[in-house]
């Protein structure tokens, strides 16, 4: 079990989700006892704050990186007909990155070949 299913099981997805989209690729230590302006507090219930500290107080958490999913926004654009050079845009990526995978995408059938 990594990390981030360990917070989950232990003070619910949606404090999971909050640490994972604040602290994404990075470590923080945990107090056993957070303050009353502690930044974990701005993001997880008094429930859940206690939950964490008693079990990880004192402890530094190494949080996992977010997985990229560029790919999947350039999928669902091009699947909605939106012209490659938009969809570049739109995912922040070179116009030759998103017809690359379209490529991909027209090759392993998840995407028709006259798409955008």
């Amino acid at each position: 079990m990594n990390i981030l299913e360990e917070i989950a099981e232990l003070i619910g997805f949606r404090g999971a989700y909050e640490l994972s989209i604040q602290r994404a690729g990075t470590s923080f230590y945990v107090p056993g006892k957070p303050g009353p302006r502690h930044w974990l507090r701005d993001i997880l219930s008094e429930a859940e704050l206690s939950l964490l500290a008693e079990r990880f107080g004192g402890d530094t958490i190494t949080m996992p990186p977010l997985r990229d999913n560029s790919r999947h926004r350039v999928e669902i654009a091009l699947k909605n007909n939106l012209e490659v050079r938009m969809v570049a845009m739109l995912a922040n990526l070179s116009e030759r990155r998103v017809h690359s995978i379209k490529a991909d995408l027209v090759e392993s059938g998840r995407l028709p070949g006259d798409a955008a």
